[in-house]
């Protein structure tokens, strides 16, 4: 995706892009894809962000967020709408970060949306994080 070759760059952005949509929602639709793939110039900053977190493991070491999760204890509530079909980051992490944060006393809303996967787009994940960002004014404006 950095190559100074044009053709390479943009047919390296099209695989990588056309391999995350395939796998981050529930309902994969073919000719969205296709159509996200239509411009292959507009790719390639996504591409390269996304290797970029992935090459650098999300700039945080394997285990991070767990191990300094005390770190979070001051926040009065914490909410997390997770995708149940989530092939990505996985279910049970959501899980495991919710129970960590319970510990420390802090409130925790965890949804785990059916019919959702990864992408931020699906309806029922776009549905939770209105609902989580609603009560979360709610509390600051108390």
């Amino acid at each position: 995706m950095t190559s100074d070759d044009v053709a390479t760059r943009l047919a390296a952005a099209s695989a990588f892009v056309g391999y995350e949509l395939s796998i981050s929602k529930t309902f994969v639709e073919d000719r969205i894809i296709r159509e996200c793939l239509e411009t292959p110039s507009q790719l390639v900053p996504f591409a390269v962000m996304e290797v970029s977190y992935m090459l650098n493991a999300g700039f945080m070491s394997r285990g991070q967020l767990m191990a300094e999760v005390g770190t979070l204890a001051a926040l009065e509530k914490v909410c997390i709408s997770h995708g149940r079909s989530d092939f990505v980051c996985q279910p049970v992490s959501a899980h495991k970060l919710s129970e960590a944060l319970q510990k420390l006393g802090v409130a925790v809303d965890l949804d785990f949306v059916a019919a959702a996967g990864h992408s931020d787009s699906e309806p029922g994940l776009v549905s939770s994080m209105i609902t989580h960002s609603d009560a979360l004014r709610d509390l600051l404006t108390k």
